[in-house]
């Protein structure tokens, strides 16, 4: 997940902004011309006042009479490509913009808007163009450094992008967005603790402002400042983004970590497979509080989570229905850390906690019949779920990577992947190296369990699969990009929630060759030590 960035706009001329006088009545809702001498400036104020009622289509028309009547009216034309770009005629407003500009070059908001558009349009190398211009006539514009930043941070070229972000608080230094913006690029580099720094300064400006708490959250999390971390995780609730559940919507109350016995507390499965997965270990505590446990979780995971730990009930229903059970609370899962106070000395890291249907794993058994370490492998992730911090671009991994540890000797590799990457094996085999892809064949996650547990090693990019394996106490190898999701911490080859987990983090961002190196090392090391060994 990213960071979420605010962008600036500039004003331009509304009704009641241009100093030029003009013959406008509005009477309550209503804007009319009155029959007066018909000038440029005149239809160009009557423009402004319509677009300030929202009547588009009416001051398109006026602009348009303005600009007949005096083909050089610049704001006119500017005026009209703003119309235009919030109708959403994004080549209608860049014509505009380009006719203004053509009446005079020097009008920098025309750059900026028509800038706006491109972005809009994805032409972003027009865009930037644009941008840059309007800084070249308006060197103090923070909010073209506003939209460069946040260009440049899109497209990966951080350097860039805190340099905006710095010009843009040079010029505006109470600017709680840029506090923000800048914070977020920090993040995406690393440079966690000076993200935290941006943050907290931006709230000091701006207290109340739910994305900024949120950002902050992610970067405690990330640094180990669990207290600050989880406190601040609840502010996913008042994002725009969160959809009230139903026991919201009905106003049934939420847990608060006290005695509920005699009652009924239902746990909300919440975001991604992985988050349900990582988070349901907590479990056997809620139930250790009170009376009957019941689980709300995605169909996929239904017949993995049954009989687990310090679970009642489970049921799989669609998030926009209401259960069939009666129950007297609920807590989303990802609340359980905060509700029992996790620090990273107390995260319930016992393995394995999920255990898959034996009869399952007997028969995948016959499938999984390789000669030497049976290796499990995972190039490729799903779409990211909200809790992710850092873009989904970037954390897969193309099969060919592989192709080094498909050589090696004494070891049988099998694919767990589903979806469209899945299709990469007949490439990798095409280059005389072999895999075996299982993953297709999986209906749900037993399925999964069943082929991981027998395995003797699983390679993971970062995904529920990991998740999953690592919850199994299976041996997991994860692949991590350079900056990686807040679960993982900074700079440890461990996880502290998943005791036989190892972390293989790039060097540098992109660079999945050094990974790949240090993994197929570790594989030969660990066939020279002999089977059994970690």
């Amino acid at each position: 997940m990213t960071h979420k960035l605010e962008l600036e706009t500039i004003h331009t001329a509304k009704a009641g902004t241009s100093k030029e006088a003009g013959p406008t009545a509005v009477d309550g809702h209503t804007t009319r011309l009155k029959t007066v001498a018909a000038s440029p400036a005149s239809y160009f104020h009557m423009g402004n006042a319509l677009r300030g009622e929202n009547r588009l289509d009416d001051a398109i028309s006026c602009y348009q009479r303005a600009v007949s009547l005096a083909p050089v009216f610049a704001e006119a034309y500017n005026n009209m490509g703003l119309v235009f770009q919030e109708k959403g005629d994004l080549e209608a407003s860049i014509h505009c913009f380009q006719k203004a500009l053509e009446s005079n070059p020097e009008l920098f908001h025309a750059y900026f808007n028509m800038g706006v558009s491109f972005k809009d349009r994805e032409d972003v190398n027009d865009a930037v163009f644009c941008f840059q211009k309007a800084l070249l006539l308006r060197p103090k514009l923070s909010s073209a450094y506003n939209r460069l930043g946040t260009i440049f941070r899109e497209q990966g070229k951080l350097d860039k992008a805190l340099f905006c972000f710095k010009k843009e608080l040079e010029i505006d230094p109470k600017n709680a967005q840029a506090y923000n913006n800048l914070g977020s690029t920090f993040y995406d580099t690393g440079a966690v603790s000076e993200a935290v720094r941006c943050f907290q300064n931006s709230l000091r400006l701006r207290p109340d402002h739910v994305e900024t708490h949120w950002n902050l959250s992610l970067a405690h999390l990330a640094l180990g400042n669990y207290a600050e971390g989880w406190r601040g995780y609840e502010y996913r609730f008042k994002r725009n983004s969160h959809r009230p559940s139903f026991p919201e919507q009905l106003g049934i109350p939420r847990w608060d970590g006290t005695s509920f016995v005699g009652k009924r507390l239902l746990v909300l499965e919440e975001q991604g497979l992985g988050d349900n997965l990582q988070f349901v270990r907590y479990l056997p505590m809620v139930k250790a509080r009170g009376g009957t446990v019941l689980l709300k979780t995605d169909k996929r995971l239904l017949k993995l989570f049954r009989g687990i730990e310090g679970l009642d009930e489970i049921e799989a229903w669609p998030s926009d229905t209401m259960p069939s059970v009666d129950f007297d609370f609920y807590i989303p899962m990802m609340s359980l850390p905060w509700i029992f106070g996790t620090t990273l000395a107390t995260i319930p890291a016992r393995v394995p906690y999920i255990r898959p249907d034996q009869q399952k794993v007997d028969a995948w058994r016959e499938r999984i019949n390789g000669k030497g370490m049976k290796v499990g492998l995972v190039w490729a992730c799903s779409p990211t779920s909200p809790t992710e911090l850092i873009s989904s671009r970037g954390r897969s991994c193309h099969l060919m990577h592989f192709l080094p540890l498909s050589r090696i000797p004494g070891i049988s590799l099998y694919g767990l992947q589903k979806g469209e990457a899945a299709g990469q094996v007949r490439e990798l085999c095409s280059h005389h190296g072999h895999i075996i892809n299982l993953g297709e064949a999986f209906e749900d996650f037993s399925d999964t369990a069943a082929a991981i547990a027998n395995l003797d090693l699983m390679i993971s990019i970062d995904t529920s699969v990991a998740h999953l394996s690592g919850a199994m106490g299976k041996p997991t190898w994860l692949l991590l990009q350079s900056v990686s999701d807040f679960r993982w911490l900074r700079q440890r080859e461990d996880s502290p929630w998943y005791p036989t987990m190892r972390l293989f983090r790039q060097e540098r961002p992109g660079h999945w060759a050094g990974v790949i190196g240090r993994v197929c090392s570790e594989v030969r090391s660990r066939l020279s030590r002999g089977p059994g060994t970690p």
